[in-house]
């Protein structure tokens, strides 16, 4: 098996597992609007996002013109670097939660249980399902990582089931 193939494969176990065990946190969390988890998921991702860049978002290069002038630096994003993207990606979707949460209460956040849930929905739902994504899709054809990826539906009640209990119901 090809090492692009096996690290797409990855990424689809990295997707169903994430999925699986974030998105019935969703549930735990309900005291939060959908508009205020897309906040916290987006701005805790992409912190996470930036710690794993070392705070540096973009590539410095030197470019030096005649020996009398310092080097001129010139800043690149990187190719292909997932975790840049996740950054990128986060952000924006953190801007936009942020202006979907007008007149939303925040204080919620402050209780310490809730506030931990809420970093660990972004860790595992946010920074691990962003990665495992791009993982997936850019060592895949995009048809096999989207059919594969599917399977992200079971993984999620299989994760409700063992995770908080959850049973389908028939119509379900």
């Amino acid at each position: 098996m090809h090492r692009k193939t096996l690290l797409g494969l990855f990424g689809v176990l990295g997707i169903w597992l994430t999925a699986g065990v974030a998105l019935p946190l969703v549930n735990v969390l309900s005291v939060f609007p959908p508009s205020q988890l897309m906040v916290f998921r987006g701005f805790l991702t992409a912190a996470m996002a930036l710690i794993g860049l070392r705070g540096v978002v973009g590539r410095v290069d030197a470019v030096r013109h005649h020996h009398e002038r310092p080097p001129l630096r010139i800043i690149r994003p990187r190719e292909g670097d997932f975790t840049e993207k996740c950054f990128w990606a986060c952000m924006g979707m953190g801007l936009l939660g942020l202006i979907l949460s007008t007149g939303v209460l925040w204080a919620p956040i402050t209780e310490p249980r809730l506030a931990a849930l809420v970093v660990g929905f972004a860790f595992v739902g946010g920074f691990l399902y962003w990665i495992s994504n791009l993982l997936a899709f850019e060592n895949l054809p995009t048809t096999e990582a989207s059919v594969l990826a599917q399977g992200e539906t079971p993984a999620v009640i299989l994760g409700a089931g063992f995770l908080l209990g959850e049973r389908v119901t028939p119509i379900q």
